[in-house]
């Protein structure tokens, strides 16, 4: 397994370019921000929902980077281990 370094881009410049407001504060952004040609393609990790309730459990001020109305879509890894 190799080991692949690259510059993230700017995360309220990509959100502006998928016709998104930037994230003000703390955000939750999809795992294919980088590589995603519209908010539709958006995925977010699996566990996002858990740290969604968790940051609401404790009034822990954050965002979901996707369009508004639009519910995420998220990435199930399953394994047969």
């Amino acid at each position: 397994m190799s080991v692949v370094v690259r510059d993230y881009p700017s995360v309220s410049d990509r959100a502006i370019a998928l016709g998104l407001s930037a994230p003000t504060g703390l955000a939750i952004l999809p795992e294919n921000l980088p590589d995603a040609r519209t908010a539709a393609e958006f995925r977010f990790a699996n566990g996002t929902a858990t740290v969604r309730t968790l940051f609401r459990n404790d009034r822990i001020n954050h965002e979901l980077l996707i369009a508004t109305g639009e519910r995420p879509q998220h990435l199930v890894l399953k394994s047969a281990d």
